[in-house]
């Protein structure tokens, strides 16, 4: 076992505006992390996240957001750990992600909103060959009530279509999965 000591270096930009009809969040981290006890594995690494919603009326808002991640390094962000982006090769080839996603929020009632959803993802592990780059397209809707204050329980379904490119020593495929959830959502800070 060896352990892998390092440090990062780079800026972080972080932009927003989250008042008014019209409303954004920018967060970008470019950083260059080097391994004092380790060669050949320093590597740029650049995540960002942007989102902006707007209000087509006082019920109904659309968002577009996006997170991008180009990383090619042995340790994970905490932003790697929460979207679940912990596949990175032991080659320590690029891996580039992209996930792209649209939804439209209309207020039903004060206390029942509906929730469309459109989703593309990217997965590119741009040099090794013997990784399956993939795309796929997602849609979801899902109904949300308003159960108390800080509480919402939902129920929704979604439909996935994920198409994985053939690889030096793998074939590919395509997957499609239909899935239904409920959900309880509860919020604990406002911010």
């Amino acid at each position: 076992e060896q352990d892998a000591h390092s440090f990062q270096f780079g800026p972080t930009i972080d932009l927003s505006d989250p008042d008014g009809r019209f409303q954004y969040q920018i967060q970008f981290d470019g950083a260059y992390q080097a391994y004092t006890n380790q060669s050949g594995v320093d590597a740029w690494q650049n995540r960002l996240f942007a989102r902006a919603s707007y209000d087509l009326t006082d019920r109904t808002r659309i968002r577009i957001t996006d997170r991008f991640r180009d990383i090619s390094n042995l340790r994970f962000s905490r932003q790697d750990i929460a979207v679940a982006d912990t596949a990175l090769d032991p080659t320590q080839d690029r891996y580039i992600r992209n996930d792209v996603e649209v939804e439209l929020i209309h207020d039903l009632t004060e206390l029942l909103e509906v929730r469309l959803r459109g989703e593309h993802h990217l997965i590119d592990f741009d040099q090794n060959l013997d990784r399956n780059d993939s795309f796929a397209w997602e849609a979801a809707g899902e109904v949300r009530y308003r159960a108390a204050e800080n509480h919402f329980l939902g129920a929704g379904a979604s439909y996935t279509i994920q198409d994985f490119d053939q690889a030096l020593s793998r074939i590919g495929s395509t997957g499609e999965y239909i899935q239904g959830y409920a959900t309880w959502t509860w919020i604990i800070t406002d911010a």
